[in-house]
């Protein structure tokens, strides 16, 4: 009876480490598919937003520059075909694309023969079938993100069921080899109830729970999957966590993550009655940097900025990427004089940089407004220290303003 009993834990055991391979295989499947079609999808989105952003400025301009501006979806083009995005509703969104190339070269081609509300029109029209491309691409990365929680949610569920199977499965042979076998039972149903509690506990939500290694091999074996599986689905959550707050291009923190910690910051702040300080950084004619090399210089050269804001700030600030050439940095504990050293310390750095191939230099722009002393409110802050970046592109760019009205706190003027 022993005997069989060790069988068919062992067979259990077998079949539920196997089940668990499969579940961890599909889980990094999920992972790597899913989650690169959800970057693919929000690179398109950024360079088709950016591609739109374009039009606006070139209102007044030649048919060469509205040529170049058309020209220049051919990279947005490269970006889809590369990143090998597939499916009805991809194709429609590729449709789409090449019939919005197309139309916007053929006005492009006649924009010499168009009076100025002519070319408004056009602009207007270009950016309409642009924010209608940059929805349905909105939409396809909302359900790629709801198919990714739906199918985690699934895989959950199977590995649950598989688990409650295989208990039932043990506790059966455990009430049946009682009479036969009482030292079998003690290190069988024991660790059994103590892996039903971890189960339960997992199950309720709290995925740093395990299941007790213990008893027989078979029961061991059986716990240690469990964990394996518990472990993969709590990367699994943390992972989407972490990637839900970060910028994928630089690795700052994002814009959501930003006003969380803001939020924060000014409860602390009001608690704690100590000021903090809030920067701005936007980095200096840089769409003539994009226009001029191109978009993955561009991309280097946000990477390369976001590194350097990085290693310059203190280790209790809180560095982010603001949006589009924009960043962000929340300096708690600081006063206007500690604001101002840090942004000048961050932009010197910046200015110091040695181009990259012979690249034009790069220089950045700060604003800065301190808690509460500019606004007790979060809407306030960030329009002041907004103010105070304007004011130091007026005073000749490459230069930071954390004062009122910038005379005592802008750097020296440069030729960026």
């Amino acid at each position: 009876m022993t005997a069989l009993y060790a069988a068919i834990l062992l067979s259990l055991a077998f079949v539920l480490s196997w089940r668990s391979l499969s579940y961890e295989r599909e889980f990094n499947r999920l992972v790597s598919v899913d989650s690169a079609r959800i970057s693919a999808l929000r690179d398109l989105h950024r360079a088709q937003s950016a591609w739109r952003n374009g039009w606006a400025p070139i209102v007044d301009s030649t048919k060469e520059d509205a040529t170049a501006q058309a020209e220049r979806f051919g990279s947005i083009l490269q970006l889809f075909e590369a990143r090998n995005l597939s499916g009805p509703s991809m194709t429609r969104v590729r449709d789409g694309m090449i019939g919005l190339a197309t139309w916007s070269r053929e006005r492009a081609s006649e924009w010499d023969r168009l009076r100025r509300e002519e070319r408004a029109i056009v602009i207007s029209a270009v950016e309409q079938r642009s924010d209608e491309l940059t929805d349905r691409i909105t939409l396809e990365v909302d359900r790629a993100r709801r198919d990714l929680d739906t199918t985690l949610s699934s895989l959950a569920e199977r590995a649950s069921g598989t688990m409650w199977t295989a208990l039932g499965t043990a506790y059966i042979i455990a009430i049946v080899s009682f009479v036969a076998a009482r030292r079998t039972l003690a290190k069988v149903v024991r660790p059994l109830e103590d892996l039903s509690r971890a189960s339960e506990r997992i199950a309720a939500g709290d995925l740093d729970s395990r299941a007790p290694v213990a008893g027989d091999l078979e029961i061991a074996q059986l716990g240690e999957s469990f964990n394996r599986m518990t472990e993969a689905l709590r990367d699994s959550h943390t992972e989407l966590r972490r990637r839900a707050r970060t910028d994928d291009l630089t690795g700052l923190p994002n814009f959501r993550a930003f006003r969380e910690t803001i939020d924060g910051e000014m409860e602390r702040s009001s608690r704690s009655k100590k000021p903090f300080g809030i920067l701005i950084l936007d980095l200096d004619h840089f769409k003539k940097y994009n226009d001029t090399y191109g978009h993955l210089a561009g991309n280097e050269a946000l990477q390369l900025v976001s590194e350097t804001i990085r290693e310059k700030v203190r280790n209790i600030d809180f560095p982010a990427r603001y949006g589009g050439e924009e960043f962000a940095v929340i300096a708690p504990e600081s006063d206007i004089e500690g604001l101002h050293i840090l942004a000048e310390r961050v932009r010197t750095a910046v200015a110091a940089l040695p181009p990259i191939e012979d690249r034009r230099p790069l220089t950045v722009s700060i604003g800065g407004a301190l808690y509460p002393l500019d606004s007790d409110d979060t809407e306030g802050l960030f329009t002041i220290a907004d103010e105070r970046l304007y004011r130091a592109k007026e005073l000749g760019r490459n230069r930071s303003v954390v004062g009122g009205s910038g005379a005592d706190s802008a750097s020296v003027p440069t030729s960026a």
